[in-house]
């Protein structure tokens, strides 16, 4: 087993030039979780992580609210709320409120990485 807490200084915060105001603690889960990748992202107040696409990706609003956009679709999140956003889809969101945005982000693997564990598990079934 193993805990990590988000909030522990002993985990670094990134951060990238693409997002303005955001900071992330990449979680270091996908060893463990055959690639699935796991962030605590921070929005703040006025912030936005910009319009792009890759692989997959499940979010959970834990504190703040926001407005998230999946292509040409927009809607104000909040607390408790998840988002799924399907692989390749345009997405971005920014933060609408007083206080940080905080969410989790859950990216299962992509690109070569996702073919190679689907060929593996089709493999392990087949000969299993």
């Amino acid at each position: 087993m193993e805990i990590t807490n988000v909030y522990s200084n002993d985990i670094p915060w990134g951060t990238s030039p693409h997002h303005i105001a955001t900071r992330f603690k990449d979680l270091g889960t996908e060893g463990a979780t055959d690639g699935v990748k796991m962030l605590f992202v921070e929005v703040a107040p006025g912030g936005r992580i910009m319009l792009h696409a890759h692989g997959a990706e499940v979010f959970f609003v834990i504190e703040g609210y926001g407005r998230f956009t999946v292509e040409h679709e927009e809607t104000d999140i909040g607390p408790g709320d998840r988002i799924i956003v399907p692989r390749g889809h345009i997405q971005g969101v920014r933060n609408t409120g007083t206080v940080p945005l905080r969410m989790i982000s859950v990216q299962p693997p992509s690109g070569a990485r996702f073919y190679w564990l689907k060929f593996k598990d089709l493999v392990r079934r087949l000969f299993s």
